[in-house]
């Protein structure tokens, strides 16, 4: 599929590499140019973007050939961590080539797949030495807490359950200077529709986990969860192509809803303050402002147009790479590119324009466009609808330390 508008990228805005296995999950680790990619027969490889080298490509778990389903990448530049979809977790060490810890969840199902991951900072101050605790999310709502330092009989530390369907995605505050009150915050995404907000710190007698709150189940699935402005605003990418915007604290009410893109949104990464790139099916990447107004550029496209599965920023925020339902990774070179959507600004660009009205308060928006022809997409901001489904009730899995067990 073919963008009527110039992608902001080019002609030559991107390499590709190629894997000998479909691409499931991607990461920037180690050196800032180094990519870590997981692969769905169960091996990871590691490539530098900067020289397109491959650099070293190695299996964990050969012998049950389970996908890798998610990458992460650790505080410490060169440790990273793989999800798996039979239930297995794995630190791996860019740099030494080898797998220095491994541990597999406690499986209450047939199947309960790894599904998404992130790295809490250990004391809520944001510092990465401190970051032992990684959360995982799993295909029946459960979330995870696993200390890395402990060994497997001695985890999770924590697991809690409050969300019914697969948790799609996991957020934190991340391990810059996170606003006060929000370091030891952690945001997951369900395939329920909620987002539940949990408050995780560290005690004198080991990870505390509070839900602080559930958002009431939306009428549309939440594929990826991302927070901006210093964490004032929550983006969330739903399965029917909205781009959702949550003011922080106000869980159960829409700031306001995009429609910008025509297919859903797979992911959704920070790129500074007001501008998200967002993957979606049609295999577009797009740089949307997260503004009311908004004017959506279009960064390119995935591989052959495939679905944009996953993106993945590296530190410096100059390289962006992009996989999905093919065996190639694309790398992008944006900051050039970006410097240009900073220059003209959200209302001069020459993307998706979008005309909205706001009254009353903010969730009370609505507007519409007509859509670029290359996509067939209306961009329009939309009122919340709640949804009137009820949700069941789960019976709470208490951990085996009696300290945990009067948490939510």
């Amino acid at each position: 599929m073919t963008a009527a508008v110039s992608p902001l990228a080019g002609d030559g805005g991107f390499k590709d590499l190629e894997c000998d296995e479909p691409c499931t999950a991607i990461c920037f680790t180690g050196e800032d140019s180094v990519l870590l990619a997981g692969l769905v027969d169960g091996s990871v490889c590691t490539w530098r973007t900067s020289s397109e080298n491959l650099l070293w490509k190695g299996a964990f778990q050969e012998q049950t050939h389970a996908s890798v389903r998610v990458v992460v990448g650790g505080p410490r530049r060169r440790l990273a961590a793989l999800g798996f979809s039979d239930g297995a977790l794995a630190l791996v060490d860019v740099e030494a080539c080898c797998y220095p810890w491994n541990m597999r969840l406690p499986r209450r199902r047939a199947r309960d797949s790894v599904t998404a991951a992130a790295f809490l900072s250990h004391d809520g101050s944001g510092a990465a030495d401190d970051a032992q605790v990684l959360v995982c999310g799993t295909d029946h709502g459960r979330l995870h807490f696993i200390d890395v330092r402990l060994s497997e009989s001695s985890n999770p530390v924590v697991s809690v359950h409050k969300q019914e369907d697969y948790i799609s995605d996991i957020c934190t505050a991340g391990f810059e200077q996170p606003r006060e009150g929000t370091a030891c915050c952690l945001l997951s995404a369900s395939g329920d529709g909620t987002l539940a907000i949990y408050d995780c710190r560290m005690g004198s007698e080991g990870q505390r986990v509070v839900r602080r709150a559930l958002s009431t189940a939306s009428n549309d699935e939440l594929l990826t969860v991302a927070m901006f402005d210093n964490c004032r605003q929550v983006v969330c990418g739903t399965q029917r192509g909205f781009v959702d915007v949550i003011q922080w604290g106000k869980w159960d009410q829409l700031a306001y809803r995009l429609r910008i893109h025509p297919t859903t949104v797979n992911t959704v990464v920070s790129l500074d303050a007001r501008l998200a790139l967002t993957g979606a099916d049609d295999g577009v990447i797009r740089v949307v402002p997260v503004v009311p107004q908004p004017t959506a550029e279009v960064l390119g496209e995935n591989f052959e147009g495939m679905p944009v599965e996953a993106l993945a920023l590296n530190a410096s925020r100059e390289r962006l790479a992009s996989c999905g339902h093919s065996d190639v990774i694309r790398v992008w070179h944006i900051a050039k590119h970006l410097n240009t959507v900073a220059r003209d600004g959200c209302a001069h660009s020459r993307g998706h324009p979008m005309a909205c009205e706001c009254r009353g308060s903010d969730s009370e928006c609505s507007g519409s466009i007509s859509s670029p022809e290359d996509h067939g997409a209306s961009a329009r901001i939309e009122a919340p609808r709640v949804s009137k489904k009820r949700r069941r009730k789960h019976e709470h899995v208490p951990s085996s330390d009696a300290f945990f067990g009067d948490l939510l």
